[in-house]
């Protein structure tokens, strides 16, 4: 009896402890600060049998201690044709570490929706919804990997701002003869442990006790901040199409090699391509016409099939259906340039990062696809997929990003044409008519360039007009403004500039007291994120440069002569140049204000200067001039 009691006593004492795993109270206070969640372990198990079989296995443990971390209490697992959700187990536990939920494979809700018209991409996903906080789940899943593999899990221990790391492992094992590349940055441990697995050969790394960043304004990219190591094959396969990218040759060749055959088109096109080109004056017209004509009769739909998705339906298949991806309808413009006689290269590209790895080679570094046609004096850049933005314009996901060219030869790296400097063009001008209640009326011109005319485009195809006026009202800085008279004068040229006119009437635009008139400044401001923190322990990142140039012209009621107009203000860091000319003439007060923010990576020592620039051009944005009546 003794002897049963100890037992029992053991077992109880076990699930008792078992239970009690990862208790919050655990959590060193320094991995806390800054948190609103902790990874307390995981764990990839990366193992490949052959050039087209894997496992793939992934445990994660996260603490979540508060509801600005509840996303990262939810599980998404990527599944495609290439991909299958094998095994799954999983729990939720309160802070003590008590199993307060257990999660099954039939827990999991599963759905092929996507941003894409087709794809094979589908989702198997997980949504806790917390009580209380803080809570740990558990997660253990396994996906089997069929039919290629072209790419390796990147270990990333920290994946979010705010976001802190007890432990976490990296395991990938290879078959003999493999070769595995990997390109670490930002981090210690950047040689794996290596070691053998009967024949296969097992590269690790490890990753603990990692604070968590604090998310600021104006932070850089995560990316550029926390330790990463890309990882990837050397030979691969996928659906039988086997390559090779060990550098961006061979790479190129392999993408170069899903394109073949695909660009034929009717006789019919190319007769009628001859014909839309035949009395243009350059090759540079020829190309335009031709570009017209593809957004004319084409639309952009996302079609992730076919080779994992990086291979191209055919342009026959275009020019039946009228829509296509961006693969597809680069391809299917190159084959209309090629009817014509003018060579153009197949070009793959970032819209997220500008810089590809110059010595690692890899897919996951572009997610998309564009055109390139070198000519004699210049090389035009097309973007395909849009049907409104203008002919050879680099857009702002696009411009000054570098960029694989896919020619007969192979790959090579070049780069998009970028504006200089200035990334975000704005101006304004306002004329304003004060009456003596502080009404005014005004007639507004505004001219966008760059990303602000990109940032337009919504505004102009998307908006019904009822849209277009209440958006216009918001973005005057006043409290009331009735919007009239509406004009919207695009502009598609090479360097497009979008002009909006309208008039406005602003209802007690300038403050009345007694005899005296307060005309406020406030027209000038722009929207900027504000920075308030005094502490600063990232970079500041200030992605594209900024110019925005605003003429005021304010109009006073007769009898009102000017009591107290501000000075003109100039100041510069190395953040930006602002500047403001305030002049008096002929009733008429004009105020021309100029920003200029400069992009770039500024230490974080120099946080104070940034909020001095800032600050500097808020006051300036709060003065006012005051006017009194002349009683004379």
């Amino acid at each position: 009896m003794k002897h049963k009691l100890f037992i029992l006593l053991w077992i109880c004492s076990f699930i008792s402890v078992h239970a009690q795993e990862y208790p919050v109270s655990a959590i060193h206070d320094s991995l806390q600060k800054n948190a609103d969640a902790v990874v307390r372990y995981s764990e990839t198990v990366f193992v490949q049998t052959d050039m087209n079989n894997a496992t793939h296995k992934v445990t994660e443990i996260i603490t979540v201690l508060n509801e600005d971390g509840k996303t990262h209490g939810n599980l998404v697992i990527y599944l495609d044709k290439f991909r299958d959700l094998k095994s799954f187990s999983g729990k939720v536990t309160d802070v003590s570490g008590k199993v307060i939920k257990k999660i099954s494979k039939k827990d999991l809700t599963t759905t092929a929706y996507s941003p894409h018209l087709a794809s094979d991409d589908k989702y198997s996903y997980y949504e806790y919804q917390p009580s209380k906080y803080p809570f740990t789940v558990h997660y253990e899943y396994e996906v089997k990997i069929k039919n290629g593999i072209s790419y390796y899990p990147v270990f990333a221990p920290i994946r979010s701002y705010n976001l802190s790391l007890e432990e976490a492992r990296y395991r990938i094992q290879l078959p003999s003869g493999m070769e595995l590349r990997y390109k670490a940055e930002r981090t210690p441990n950047e040689q794996p442990t290596e070691s053998k697995a009967g024949e296969s050969a097992v590269y690790e790394w490890l990753a603990t006790n990692m604070p968590a960043i604090e998310r600021e304004t104006y932070s850089p990219d995560l990316k550029d901040v926390v330790p990463v190591i890309q990882i990837a094959p050397n030979d691969f396969c996928m659906e039988g199409q086997c390559g090779n990218m060990s550098d961006w040759d061979h790479l190129g060749k392999w993408v170069g090699k899903l394109t073949t055959g695909r660009d034929v088109i009717s006789p019919q096109l190319k007769e009628k391509m001859l014909a839309l080109t035949a009395d243009a004056a350059s090759e540079k017209e020829k190309v335009e016409r031709v570009f017209k004509y593809l957004q004319s009769t084409t639309r952009y739909v996302s079609i992730q099939l076919g080779i994992g998705g990086y291979q191209t339906i055919s342009a026959a298949d275009v020019e039946k259906n009228g829509f296509g991806d961006c693969k597809a309808l680069s391809n299917y413009m190159q084959s209309l340039l090629a009817a014509i006689g003018i060579n153009s290269i197949y070009t793959i590209i970032s819209t997220d990062h500008a810089e590809l790895y110059p010595d690692f080679a890899s897919l996951g570094q572009m997610n998309h696809a564009i055109l390139a046609v070198p000519l004699a004096s210049d090389t035009l850049w097309l973007e395909c997929t849009n049907q409104v933005l203008p002919f050879n314009y680099a857009h702002t996901n696009i411009a000054g990003h570098q960029c694989l060219l896919i020619t007969p030869e192979g790959g090579r790296i070049c780069r998009v044409k970028k504006q200089p400097d200035i990334d975000d063009d704005k101006s304004k001008s306002v004329a304003i008519q004060i009456d003596e209640s502080g009404n005014g009326k005004a007639h507004v011109k505004t001219d966008y360039q760059l990303s602000a005319y990109e940032g337009m485009m919504g505004f102009v195809h998307q908006m019904s007009r009822e849209e277009q006026i209440n958006s216009l009202a918001r973005g005057l800085q006043v409290a009331k403004a009735q919007i009239s008279n509406l004009q919207i004068q695009p502009n598609d040229s090479e360097n497009p500039v979008l002009r909006l006119d309208y008039d406005t009437y602003i209802e007690k635009f300038a403050n009345k007291s007694g005899n005296r008139l307060f005309i406020p400044f406030s027209l000038l401001q722009p929207a900027f994120a504000p920075v308030n923190s005094t502490k600063r322990k990232q970079d500041v990142m200030i992605q594209g440069g900024i110019q925005r140039t605003d003429t005021l012209l304010i109009s006073i009621p007769q009898g009102y002569v000017p009591e107290a107009i501000p000075r003109p203000a100039a100041f510069n860091n190395m953040f930006g140049d602002y500047s403001m000319d305030i002049q008096w003439k002929e009733n008429t007060l004009q105020i021309i204000q100029h920003i200029f923010i400069r992009k770039g990576r500024y230490p974080a020592s120099a946080i104070e200067d940034f909020k001095s620039f800032f600050k500097n051009m808020e006051t300036e944005w709060n003065r006012r001039a005051v006017f009194r009546q002349n009683t004379n």
